[in-house]
């Protein structure tokens, strides 16, 4: 399924959708906004929750862009060892892919 497919199918075909064939990567949750992020093939898609009325109010999807900076700690102020680790091994990872790629 291509992102612009989702995109035209009903909330209750997305929700079918996300289920079967997403995997869950994280929650972005505030004192007003429960969202869930899936990975569904190339594309992501996020789940809204309405905890005060016990709903899923939408179901969105892209591909990439600010829509992921949520699920990010950049700019947060918990960073630990773990992630500082794991950003340099994700750079590090990349610029070596990228040489090796040439």
């Amino acid at each position: 399924m291509t992102l612009y497919e989702f995109n035209i199918l009903s909330l209750e075909e997305k929700q079918a959708t996300v289920w079967k064939d997403g995997l869950f990567l994280d929650n972005y949750i505030t004192k007003d906004v429960k969202i869930n992020c899936y990975a569904i093939k190339k594309f992501f898609a996020e789940v809204h929750y309405d905890a005060q009325h016990n709903t899923i109010t939408n179901t969105t999807a892209f591909k990439s862009g600010h829509e992921l900076d949520k699920y990010s700690n950049l700019g947060k102020d918990n960073w630990d060892k773990g992630d500082i680790a794991l950003v340099i091994f994700m750079v590090v990872s990349t610029v070596l892919g990228l040489a090796f790629m040439r």
